[in-house]
């Protein structure tokens, strides 16, 4: 699952809080063709986590542009 985020602040800071959980996420740029016109940061985390993503981004006020699943 990609994970796009606003800033590379968001997505260290959501990084460091997965690691704290064990989840493993890597910090890519996001592909061009998925980012609004701008430069953009994502994280890349295995699709069972998307509950925990989502969780720790609403409840610390993260900021999300958008969440794209891998299908296969």
């Amino acid at each position: 699952m990609l994970v796009v985020l606003s800033s590379s602040t968001s997505a260290r800071r959501l990084k460091k809080l997965l690691s704290q959980k064990g989840i493993a996420a890597e910090i890519v740029q996001t592909p061009r063709y998925l980012s609004d016109g701008g430069c953009s940061y994502s994280l890349k985390v295995g699709n069972a986590y998307l509950k925990e993503v989502t969780s720790l981004t609403a409840r610390l006020h993260i900021s999300v542009n958008k969440i794209y699943r891998e299908e296969g």
